[in-house]
């Protein structure tokens, strides 16, 4: 064993094995001495010997192995956390929506219309055209029911009102399996569930449509309100003073509401 340490306790004399695991004490007095051998690892060795006058003394010390028994230690660091981010998917939230720029109205679909990848057909359209698809193949879902008519006012306002939208996910490829049926991508919304640490509302006055929204707690749930109108009779006043085509009443309506409640 290199650098084993080797002591006599009767005096302050020590030294240390070499590389081989040999030592040497030269010039003792003849007497008794405890001669002590430890490393680590291994079990302490002590034996007495005696020395005489000009005696040269050998000793072979072999140490025992010092088995200690202990618990299970593991090791262990932070796991690195990968983000799998699907190229194709696109998240927008309602504050993102409401502070894009628009023409007249905040309009989930014409927020959609700005990402890469979705082009309209022209500035009076709402319809998405995702990946060179038309409008009928992407796959349209409010809380999980599909939509089969998106649009009011000949394609110019999406259905959707922007107050009462929690969150908008758009995938543009590689859909999971379950949105199956269209050829172009899925578009699913969720309604707002509501505020459950209070009440409040949003009232919104536009040039081409007004929206209400309120919301709030109900003992183990919440509950959300949401109406849109348009106001289109100004604009349908003004264009039928040069057009006898134009109709008189012209207006379209949405109601969005949502009741939340524990079970347990």
């Amino acid at each position: 064993l290199l650098s084993a340490n080797v002591a006599l306790l009767e005096t302050n004399r020590g030294t240390t094995t070499n590389t081989l695991g040999y030592f040497s004490l030269t010039n003792l007095e003849p007497g008794t001495y405890t001669i002590a051998c430890s490393y680590i690892g291994f079990e302490l060795f002590r034996k007495t010997v005696t020395l005489s006058e000009n005696e040269t003394l050998r000793l072979d010390i072999e140490l025992e192995p010092n088995i200690v028994a202990t618990e299970e230690i593991v090791v262990t660091s932070e796991r690195i956390i990968e983000a799998q981010k699907n190229i194709g998917t696109q998240d927008i939230n309602t504050e993102l929506i409401t502070s894009l720029p628009k023409v007249f109205e905040a309009d989930v679909f014409r927020s959609i219309q700005l990402l890469p990848g979705v082009k309209a057909a022209s500035d009076f359209s709402s319809g998405l055209y995702v990946r060179g698809g038309s409008p009928d193949q992407t796959l349209i879902l409010l809380d999980r029911n599909t939509v089969y008519n998106p649009s009011h006012f000949f394609g110019f306002f999406s259905t959707f009102n922007p107050d009462a939208i929690k969150d908008v996910r758009l995938y543009k490829g590689g859909y999971p399996a379950e949105y199956g049926g269209r050829l172009s991508s899925v578009l699913t919304i969720y309604n707002k569930d509501g505020n459950r640490n209070r009440t409040e509302g949003t009232a919104t006055l536009g040039m081409l449509a007004s929206r209400v929204s309120i919301e709030g707690p109900y003992k183990k749930g919440s509950w959300m309100f949401s109406a849109r109108r348009s106001t289109l009779e100004p604009v349908l006043a003004a264009l039928r003073s040069t057009s006898d085509n134009i109709p008189s009443s012209f207006y379209f309506l949405d109601f969005n509401g949502k009741v939340n409640f524990d079970a347990t």
